[in-house]
């Protein structure tokens, strides 16, 4: 790892923006690597990226590939800042957003109320039209509620239009029209339609992916304008790569299209990187934790590959209905804010400092205890390497005095036993996440290694791999900017999928070829049209018991489809559901249905070539760390990039200037493949 001067030609950046810091990687084409951090710059994102670039000397012009993950469309629908939205929908379906699917967020709490409907009520205007489920029109669409509609939307300010009309998704007609009407009566409207986003059955989901696409579409429409002209003002000429959630990276095209498919943007890039880091180490099972300012996600790698969804939430009652990177999001981060409540129960996050005014011993203006708190508290943080990374001292009194106001004196203890306290509570809820993403889809955690990154992640990664018996922690060379090194190991995709809802034995193959070969056109012209023709295609079925809601979604073979794939998808299905739920249905009980087709037509990018070299080295100094059961240890301080190929053995802590990793007693780390460092557990 370089963290001084580059060679300025050919190099190739990742970005990637979160809640408290923007991280920047550069490498350059002999792999060396240079990183810097800058604090995010809400609700005006990109000044950050621009800053980040700029603090690193590194001019547009030099720039050969520039991919981005971005927190614009998830924080919009987080805060409530997105534009002002309308919705039409079908007559009897204006309060679809508030039914849901009549659960709770919190069942045994009396005062828990969901949050408001992205469009409140007066803006969800209904239209007379009706289509069966088998696609016939039931009763025409009336193109005058449409106009009416557009008129009433005009005079209230409103932004952006969804429009979602029952089982449109087996025929769009009415949809089309719709969609046609606005854009000629308000040409300047944004105006979506569920099937251009999300064209499958599951009404709810459906609406609500397509409303949370209208609701964030202007604010991407003017981030990603605001971006594309800070970075020509800087030289750079070339195409700008969005990362989407569900794990490749897309143009700016495509994510104005369907702008919700970044929601998980820099979340999934931190996954890709667990992929990648997979392959490094040749450890095919991973489970990976980011700890980041403001929250931590987690991921599971199997076999190589992380683990995708078709369904996920953004908060309650937001589902989306799109391919994603199966990730678990916590609001657990160095920013989490530890507070008592009236029971004497500690509890840490979701609520963080975030960037402005952060924890307490940034001083600058925080006064609520943080885990950032604690961890300095405790001795784990350094904050003379602090100052010389970031600029500024970590305060360690002040960071005492929030330990001691929010917590040690509601709870009777010392300001060291109640920072201990909450690095406890915090790790708890890590261990909880993580099996939400193993134990609960089937997997064991025992059979991974653990791949922590994020600032925060190597601080706590051996005490939560303790926890689930993991044997092996895996830190990679730049563990602070890991998530934007991922977004520079992934390829271009689009994709495309359609509903078509057959059951076993009545699968129709040239239909089916059809749809498919259509599909693989479309997603093919778009690539052709940005200058992309080396192009592979993977074909895809989302296969389910018939009657329910959900499915599993499976490869399937580009050849045409016969028997003997028909017999692989089933075989593969049945497989995977024995896997995730533990049984499966006899034939006489359920048959097999079909319910959509899917397809990802992928595209190699640029990817950066790493190059990590290890050199020899002592420990730089000793420092008492406070360790449980024992209390404060002087313990050896090694620089990360001084590491020789000799084991550490633990007490220790092994700084870097993007993170810090700790070894408690009992552990040991060594520097393996890649530069990356193996902590046997």
């Amino acid at each position: 790892m370089d963290a001084g001067t580059l060679s300025l030609a050919e190099l190739t950046v990742g970005v990637d923006i979160g809640g408290t810091f923007t991280d920047v990687v550069v490498v350059d084409a002999r792999g060396g690597v240079r990183v810097g951090k800058v604090a995010s710059t809400p609700p005006h994102y990109s000044t950050g990226v621009i800053e980040g670039l700029k603090k690193l000397g590194i001019p547009g012009s030099d720039i050969a590939h520039f991919a981005h993950g971005t927190t614009a469309a998830i924080n919009a629908i987080l805060t409530k800042s997105g534009a002002p939205t309308g919705l039409i929908t079908t007559t009897g379906f204006r309060d679809i957003l508030e039914l849901r699917r009549a659960d709770r967020g919190d069942l045994f709490n009396y005062w828990w109320r969901p949050p408001p409907p992205l469009v409140l009520r007066h803006n969800r205007l209904e239209v007379r039209e009706r289509i069966s489920f088998d696609g016939a029109i039931i009763e025409p669409l009336a193109e005058g509620d449409v106009v009416h509609a557009v008129n009433v939307f005009r005079a209230r300010g409103v932004r952006s239009i969804a429009i979602c009309f029952l089982n449109s998704f087996v025929n769009e007609s009415h949809e089309r029209r719709a969609k046609e009407i606005v854009c000629e009566l308000w040409p300047d409207a944004h105006v979506w339609a569920s099937i251009d986003i999300a064209p499958e059955i599951l009404e709810f989901e459906r609406t609500s992916t397509t409303v949370a696409n209208a609701y964030v579409g202007p604010i991407m429409e003017g981030y990603l304008k605001d971006l594309l002209s800070e970075l020509r003002s800087l030289g750079y000429s070339k195409e700008v790569f969005i990362m989407g959630s569900a794990g490749n990276v897309m143009t700016l095209d495509s994510a104005r299209e369907v702008p919700i498919a970044t929601a998980m943007s820099g979340i999934a890039a931190g996954a890709m990187a667990g992929a990648s880091l997979s392959a490094a180490v040749g450890y095919p099972n991973l489970l990976t934790l980011d700890v980041g300012g403001t929250s931590s996600d987690i991921a599971l790698i199997w076999g190589g590959k992380p683990r995708l969804t078709t369904e996920w939430f953004i908060e309650f009652g937001v589902p989306i209905k799109l391919p994603s990177v199966d990730i678990h999001t916590i609001g657990a981060g160095g920013g989490s804010l530890a507070r008592v409540d009236v029971g004497d129960g500690l509890h840490v996050g979701p609520k963080s400092a975030g960037a402005v005014p952060g924890p307490a011993c940034y001083g600058r203006g925080g006064t609520g205890a943080t885990t950032t708190d604690a961890q300095l508290v405790l001795g784990r943080l350094d904050a003379g390497l602090w100052e010389s990374v970031y600029g500024w001292p970590l305060d360690v009194s002040a960071a005492e005095q929030a330990i001691q106001h929010d917590v040690a004196d509601p709870l009777g203890l010392s300001p060291v036993e109640a920072a201990e306290a909450v690095l406890d509570v915090t790790v708890n809820n890590l261990v909880e996440a993580i099996r939400l993403v193993s134990v609960q889809r089937g997997y064991d955690p025992r059979a991974c290694a653990l791949a922590a990154f994020g600032g925060a992640g190597p601080m706590y990664a051996v005490d939560v791999a303790r926890a689930l018996e993991i044997p092996e922690v895996i830190v990679p060379p730049a563990p602070g900017v890991t998530s934007a090194l991922g977004l520079l190991q992934v390829d271009l995709a689009v994709r495309a999928q359609r509903s078509v809802l057959a059951r076993e034995g009545q699968v129709h193959s040239a239909q089916i070829d059809r749809i498919f070969r259509e599909m693989e056109e479309e997603a093919g012209a778009k690539l052709r049209r940005g200058g992309y023709h080396d192009i592979r295609i993977t074909r895809q079925v989302d296969v389910r018991y018939f009657g329910q809601s959900g499915y599993i979604t499976v490869d399937v073979p580009t050849s045409a489809w016969d028997e003997d794939v028909s017999r692989a998808v089933i075989a593969a299905f049945t497989a995977e559901h024995e896997r995730e739920y533990g049984y499966v249905m006899p034939p006489h009980i359920s048959q097999i249905e079909i319910a959509n087709l899917r397809i990802v037509a992928e595209v190699k990018v640029r990817k950066a070539d790493i190059s990590v070299a290890a050199s020899k080295g002592e420990h730089v100094g000793v420092r008492p760390v406070y360790f449980k059961g024992l209390g404060f240890q002087d313990v050896p301080v090694y620089q990360r990039a001084s590491l020789s190929d000799s084991s550490v053995e633990g007490p220790a802590v092994i700084e870097q200037i993007d993170s810090t990793t700790v070894l408690p007693p009992g552990a040991s780390a060594r520097i393996a493949a890649a530069g990356n460092l193996i902590v046997r557990v």
